[in-house]
């Protein structure tokens, strides 16, 4: 199919999510810590393969300030687009901010880019995409913990969006990627 798509000069780019969720649909702790993965960290999900289809990363403030906290920038290299009202001080190279309608936002990634666009989160932005038509694929890594409350995937919304699965992986330590593409109404 991509390679149909790319031939007929169609963009084979995808906007997607690839994320980890407790199996009771949790992203992190109420207070935003992730500490419950670190235990899950040696299990070959699958991101060195996925991050080389990646050219653009649309992450949340919180979210980017947490990765910033962790020490040397991770995305090095790749086109960076912060969703924020407030400003970012000395942000890393190739760093920019988005304050505009999402809706634009994903006009304006499927017009300029040919690799795919990441939704890093958290949870609020990748609901933005999902809810203005703009993510095509969502990956969750359902990991075996039960953290009882927390910072929800999906958050609370008025609409509603139908999913398809593409496939099903049982990984290491219990965990269990589930893939699935974005359908269209229509």
């Amino acid at each position: 199919m991509t390679i149909l798509r790319s031939f007929f000069g169609v963009s084979a780019m995808q906007i997607r999510g690839f994320i980890a969720a407790s199996l009771d649909g949790y992203i992190a702790r109420a207070d935003g810590a992730i500490d419950w993965l670190d235990e899950f960290g040696d299990v070959d999900y699958g991101y060195e393969r996925f991050i080389e289809q990646v050219g653009t990363i649309v992450i949340g403030r919180r979210t980017y300030d947490q990765v910033l906290g962790f020490g040397d920038w991770v995305y090095q290299g790749l086109r960076t687009i912060v969703v924020s009202h407030r400003p970012v001080d000395d942000p890393p190279p190739d760093t920019e901010v988005w304050s505009g309608d999402i809706s634009d936002l994903v006009a304006e990634l499927r017009r300029s880019e040919t690799r795919d666009v990441w939704v890093i989160g958290g949870a609020d932005v990748q609901r933005q995409f999902l809810d203005a038509g703009g993510l095509d694929r969502i990956e969750v890594h359902v990991i075996p913990v039960l953290l009882g409350r927390g910072i929800p995937l999906w958050p609370p919304s008025e609409l509603e969006h139908r999913v398809a699965l593409n496939s099903a992986t049982v990984l290491g330590k219990g965990m269990v990627r589930l893939d699935y593409g974005i359908r269209r109404p229509g």
